[in-house]
């Protein structure tokens, strides 16, 4: 049973909000970095399948860990954007 918290999954963002991710942030961020070092652009992509693919699978704690990665990987490559822009 998925744990469900507040919220409607309407986009990526509210269905974090909904499912809770088992991760920890430190793991998410780990994971996260680790895919745009391999990935660079595309880790967002890679990140994506996974959700789909555990979402096919009814894995929803699955689901929920990779969605989580998935927003930090464009958070990170965002503030990485701004950070280059500034310079």
């Amino acid at each position: 049973m998925p744990r469900r918290s507040a919220g409607h999954p309407g986009d990526a963002n509210a269905l974090v909000a909904c499912y809770t991710a088992a991760m920890e942030e430190s793991d998410i961020l780990r994971s996260a970095n680790g895919l745009i070092k391999s990935y660079g652009e595309k880790a967002a992509e890679v990140a994506a399948g996974k959700v789909v693919a555990m979402q096919q699978m009814g894995d929803d704690d699955g689901m929920a860990d990779w969605l989580s990665i998935m927003l930090a990987i464009k958070n990170l490559q965002q503030k990485n954007q701004g950070d280059v822009e500034r310079d």
